[in-house]
């Protein structure tokens, strides 16, 4: 059985939450219950030089980092990136990419991307995945923006949030679906 995980990055694995305690570490500000208000502060108020990320600088959070190995070891999937952090399909573009998510501490292997239509509909993009490879027995999206995805994939559909990403019981939804 071969099972895929189709993957988007922002929102998922790259949350509003990881840069928040990415500005919290830059700014100095301690982190606590307040922590992100202070960040807010300290973005209107100070002279500091604002703080400029690039999505390859755009940090992962750990959590769900956690979930995604958790997802892969209850599952034994493998990855597809869907996320608009893919250049092309290129075997090199696929190792960079694999390279970036060494560097914020996500080590996985990815087996491939979607490839990029010209209408830029993930949904349709995944599909035309799934043709080339009749080998996928049953595969989960995990994406935040899902308006595309959820009219041709609703039953594989995974949803998160920019705030908090991949968490605990999106995982365990993951799991269901392709355990199923």
């Amino acid at each position: 059985m071969s099972k895929v995980c189709f993957l988007d990055i922002d929102g998922v694995i790259a949350t509003n939450e990881s840069l928040y305690v990415a500005m919290a570490n830059y700014y100095g500000v301690p982190e606590g219950k307040l922590y992100r208000e202070r960040i807010h502060e300290a973005f209107d108020t100070s002279n500091l030089p604002r703080m400029m990320l690039s999505g390859d600088c755009w940090p992962f959070s750990h959590h769900a980092i956690r979930q995604v190995y958790r997802l892969l070891r209850e599952t034994n999937c493998e990855f597809v990136v869907s996320s608009s952090w893919r250049y092309s399909d290129s075997p090199e573009d696929i190792r960079r990419l694999e390279y970036l998510f060494n560097a914020k501490g996500l080590h996985i292997r990815l087996r491939d991307v979607t490839k990029r239509s010209k209408e830029a509909i993930r949904g349709l993009e995944i599909q035309e995945w799934l043709d080339r490879h009749p080998d996928i027995t049953t595969y989960v999206i995990l994406d935040d923006e899902a308006f595309d995805i959820a009219q041709h994939h609703p039953k594989n559909l995974v949803q998160s949030t920019q705030q908090l990403g991949f968490t605990k019981p999106l995982c365990d939804q993951a799991i269901a679906i392709l355990n199923a």
